[in-house]
């Protein structure tokens, strides 16, 4: 199983990956992402579940849902199931969108902007990640990327803990750094 969840914002860009082989009879895997796109952020999510002969009774699925703050963000979701075995089932799907007015009138009526709106929603996204998932060890990498904006903004209200719920896999990109968790 693994889960993805990201936030990018200005120009930053994140290109991931993600390769699910099926080796063995009745087999599962899952691959969920689920983020944030704002301004002029790009992103390319890529997630392949492989059957390979001798997985039969093999079940694998990809979801991604995306929600895009921004004119200029560049979304590109590449889901991609190959199959060279009998009796698996595979499944892949997206939602992506950005917030309809209904939403915005929600939030307007309680005193928010559309900016504290989207601001909210963005954070509570991740949230819902970090609680959901909570895993008793966990390892940390933190960097920056290379094709990180190096003027990248801080006026998102996205405190990171200082103890972090961890996923099986997570990925947050937040005031121009990377952080990489697993289990």
């Amino acid at each position: 199983q693994a889960k993805i969840g990201y936030l990018l914002q200005n120009q930053q860009k994140f290109d991931v990956n993600l390769n699910v082989r099926h080796f063995g009879k009745v087999t599962e895997s899952t691959i969920q992402a689920d983020g944030t796109l704002m301004d002029a952020a790009e992103k390319i999510c890529r997630g392949t579940i492989d059957f390979v002969r001798g997985s039969a009774d093999s079940v694998g699925a990809e979801t991604e849902q995306v929600l895009l703050l921004g004119d200029d963000v560049v979304n590109k979701t590449i889901p991609v199931i190959l199959c060279a075995e009998e009796n698996v089932q595979g499944s892949h799907g997206a939602a992506i969108g950005e917030l309809d007015e209904e939403t915005l009138f929600y939030f307007g009526a309680r005193g928010m902007d559309r900016t504290q709106a989207e601001n909210t929603i963005a954070r509570a996204k991740l949230e819902e990640l970090f609680v959901s998932h909570l895993l008793s060890s966990s390892a940390m990498y933190t960097g920056t990327p290379d094709n990180a904006n190096k003027e990248a903004t801080t006026d998102l209200p996205l405190p990171i803990p200082p103890v972090i719920p961890i996923l099986i896999m997570l990925i947050v990109v937040f005031q121009n750094k990377f952080y990489l968790i697993w289990q």
